[in-house]
């Protein structure tokens, strides 16, 4: 994360992901880069130093650039279905609001993204999709690292695959998932690991359903201090 003044962020994401699938007995693990993305906020409310409540209320958006690896082929020479892939193909931009609050040693995130999808070469494409996060942790320290532990909750909601404008069948996303996570804060560094379990999913007997995650990324984020866009004061 770097701060391009004291109410403008942007960020950038490099997914390393791997997908695992099983249809019947057949076992399929693909592992590479996915697609990353580029995204700016701006800090509609940022009460920090001096507050009791601590809030911040973010509205931003970004792209998604097609960088993963999106028609990597099978054993028999060919291509793979797109839910199989690291990447997708395409350019996809998204809009999201994040709202975070603590006070002593508890707080609370939540985040709504409303995501557009973009067509690859192959006329393939996911439909739009709406992803609600929230989590509940608590803070203590370590001498220099700062330890955030939470619960995590996630809602996701896609309608699945369109291959030259149709939609396919047994793809739908309709899914709650909920486990623990752990944010490990040293100097301008966090670590972020979680681990999340399908509670609630809305299938169809066709339909393929998520077994769970497993998620850990490491955040880098720029003295804050210091801003590309100065205050004319």
């Amino acid at each position: 994360m770097f701060f391009t003044s004291a109410l403008g962020e942007v960020n950038f994401i490099l997914p390393i992901q791997q997908i695992k699938t099983k249809y019947d007995d057949e076992k399929n693990t693909n592992t590479g880069m996915a697609d990353p993305a580029l995204f700016s906020g701006y800090h509609l409310i940022k009460r920090l130093n001096g507050y009791a409540l601590r809030q911040r209320l973010i509205i931003g958006a970004g792209i998604k650039l097609p960088v993963g690896v999106f028609d990597k082929q099978n054993d028999d020479g060919q291509k793979m279905s797109l839910l199989n892939q690291n990447g997708t193909g395409s350019i996809d931009h998204f809009y999201y609001i994040n709202y975070m609050m603590s006070k002593k040693w508890w707080g609370l995130t939540t985040n709504y993204m409303f995501k557009i999808n973009g067509t690859n070469k192959y006329n393939e494409k996911y439909a739009c999709s709406y992803n609600q996060t929230t989590s509940f942790f608590t803070k203590f320290a370590i001498k220099n690292v700062k330890l955030f532990p939470s619960a995590f909750a996630s809602y996701e909601r896609c309608k699945g695959l369109l291959v030259n404008g149709e939609l396919t069948n047994g793809n739908n996303v309709n899914a709650l998932l909920l486990g623990p996570a752990l944010d490990i804060r040293y100097k301008n560094f966090v670590l972020n690991t979680s681990f999340q379990f399908n509670v609630y999913e809305r299938v169809s007997s066709q339909d393929l359903s998520n077994a769970g995650r497993f998620v850990i990324g490491l955040t880098y984020n720029f003295t804050q201090e210091k801003y590309l866009i100065k205050n004319k004061n």
